[in-house]
């Protein structure tokens, strides 16, 4: 599973620079990583370049909170 980040009114065929996030779900999360807004006021502030941002996740298709990390990521003998 991956969402996407794109930033705000920026014209969809120019060219940017793109950033890959694991443990996606937890970074988009407004609770947790909050990520999307953090790039969004960085972005807006000046403090970063307008980038797309990929967030990669091992959450399982149907419920994205069931985390799969450790079977998928980890040193697992399967």
């Amino acid at each position: 599973m991956y969402s996407v980040y794109l930033p705000f009114q920026q014209s969809k065929t120019e060219k940017l620079p793109c950033i890959y996030v694991t443990d996606g779900y937890e970074y988009l999360h407004p609770k947790l990583g909050n990520m999307s807004t953090v790039l969004d006021n960085l972005i807006e502030d000046k403090e970063i370049s307008p980038v797309i941002a990929v967030f990669i996740d091992d959450g399982a298709p149907v419920d994205r909170s069931n985390n799969r990390r450790m079977q998928e990521l980890a040193m697992n003998a399967k």
